[in-house]
């Protein structure tokens, strides 16, 4: 799974990245997990 997201985010550029990196966080932050980014 973690290298389709990888290509996803290279296919959107920084700016798509960014937005599925902060969605990752939150989702993963509501999990009960502890991310910085």
């Amino acid at each position: 799974m973690g290298k389709e997201i990888i290509i996803v985010t290279i296919s959107l550029g920084n700016d798509g990245a960014e937005r599925i990196l902060t969605e990752l966080a939150r989702q993963w932050h509501h999990d009960g997990h502890e991310i910085t980014v």
